[in-house]
């Protein structure tokens, strides 16, 4: 490391007073954090003390110039140049320091939690289509082998679907494939609860190439983008407990006590609102995550 170079106003002990640390840090904050703008970086770096405000506009124009990251609408991104870097020499950084700056970051990013919500909502609507399949049938007419075509038909699909996001997902976020998905699921149930016939059945079930298809191959990119690596698993966890844990537990005992005292459609009327709700909180949790 290089000697002590950097501006120290306002940097408490142990913060960084050297330019090649500060652009360590960085790189490494860039890298784990990512892609974030250039105020989320000002705001983690100065609640904690770790850098001087002026350096930290020095050095990310410095690692902009070396490529290390690109810059696109003030947000920054790392490039595979400065994910070597950050890789290899960023752990010589104090592990406190390292530590104390991507929790900063974390803590302004909120929208993770959000998207937990939105993961919930999501899986409160797909649970009541599953389970309460024979009544979403019986409605319009159907009998037990429709129900087995229509479930035939989701579970065709899917693989298709997942195979596709995998191709497409360097082209659109993360973020863009969550509403996506939600989308389709406001757009399923608004045909399921207006359908009086088994084709509408069926056509509803041909949305899931859209819906769930698409949602469970996004939430795993997404935590790969939204959370550093270290985190990354228990954020993928934390999405299945949202989802499958307590989305999947409301959305059976919900519906089920909807189905009994007032009939499929009411119940078919709150997997609607919910996906709405999913909807939402995606596009709000995931408004800047975008390419």
């Amino acid at each position: 490391m290089s000697a002590n170079d950097a501006f120290t106003a306002g940097v408490r002990p142990g913060g960084l007073t050297s330019s090649t640390e500060i652009r360590l840090l960085l790189c490494y904050l860039v890298k784990n954090a990512g892609p974030i703008t250039r105020q989320e970086i000002e705001n983690a770096l100065m609640e904690e003390a770790l850098v001087n405000y002026f350096e930290i506009g020095s050095c990310l124009d410095d690692i902009t110039r070396q490529q290390l990251v690109t810059v696109q609408d003030n947000v920054y991104s790392i490039t595979d140049k400065g994910r070597k870097v950050a890789q290899e020499l960023a752990y010589d950084l104090p592990r406190s320091v390292r530590e104390k700056a991507v929790a900063a970051v974390l803590r302004s990013h909120p929208r993770f939690a959000l998207t937990l919500l939105g993961c919930m909502f999501f899986f409160l609507t797909h649970t009541i289509s599953n389970t309460y399949m024979n009544a979403l049938v019986g409605k319009a007419g159907g009998t037990a082998s429709a129900v087995g075509t229509s479930l035939a038909i989701s579970a065709v699909l899917e693989l298709p679907a997942m195979t596709l996001v995998s191709r497409l997902q360097k082209r659109f976020s993360p973020g863009f494939f969550l509403r996506f998905a939600a989308g389709a699921e406001v757009v399923k149930f608004l045909i399921f609860y207006l359908a009086r016939s088994m084709p509408l059945i069926y056509l509803g079930q041909c949305m899931q190439f859209f819906q769930f298809a698409v949602y469970a191959p996004a939430t795993v990119y997404y935590v790969a983008a939204a959370l550093p690596e270290r985190d990354q698993l228990k954020g993928q966890s934390l999405i299945y407990v949202a989802g499958s844990g307590l989305g999947g537990a409301l959305g059976n005992l919900l519906g089920g006590r909807l189905l009994d005292r007032s009939g499929i459609q009411a119940a078919l009327l709150l997997g609607t609102v919910s996906a709405a709700a999913s909807l939402l909180t995606f596009c709000l949790s995931t408004r800047e995550d975008s390419r």
